[in-house]
């Protein structure tokens, strides 16, 4: 599956400087749902500079809302590049009406 949206990716670091989305949040978050089946990876980019407390994270939801998996992102899964921190999260096949819910904590 190839998607991109352009006001969504890649988080700025203006974001934390101005505080929208420090504040009154736990984890910020971007959500994502399937229609159909894909062999799904999800590349999330932060710009150079913006600062992440907790590594994301993906929580995978069916249609009734119940959490039925957890994704860690580790060490190996993320790349230092020129501009961005890439964060790839290898989903393999997935279902449709299936919720991604991408959360990290901002520092």
């Amino acid at each position: 599956m190839g998607w991109s949206c352009p006001n969504a990716f890649p988080f700025r670091k203006e974001q934390l400087n101005n505080g929208s989305l420090k504040k009154n949040v736990e984890y910020a978050s971007y959500t994502l749902e399937t229609t159909c089946e894909y062999n799904l990876t999800i590349i999330i980019n932060f710009e150079k500079g913006y600062k992440i407390g907790e590594y994301p994270f993906i929580e995978v939801c069916n249609q009734d809302g119940q959490m039925i998996q957890r994704k860690e992102c580790s060490d190996s899964d993320i790349e230092e590049k020129l501009y961005y921190t890439t964060c790839y999260f290898k989903m393999g096949k997935v279902q449709p009406n299936h919720k991604f819910i991408v959360k990290w904590k901002p520092d």
